[in-house]
């Protein structure tokens, strides 16, 4: 699984959806919150995507 940041296109969409998916079953990596902001700030995912997963900034 990627750490840090995401990687670009449709590698990092599928990357930050399958993060996202993880998050939402409780399966939980200590990298989960900068990762997945640095999904959101991406283009990746949306806020409301965060809200549904309860990890909203």
């Amino acid at each position: 699984m990627y750490r840090g940041a995401p990687p670009k296109g449709i590698v990092g969409q599928v990357a930050c959806q399958l993060r996202l998916r993880d998050v939402k079953a409780s399966n939980l990596s200590p990298d989960d919150q900068p990762f997945l902001t640095n999904c959101l700030m991406g283009g990746y995912i949306t806020k409301s995507d965060l809200d549904d997963a309860g990890l909203s900034p």
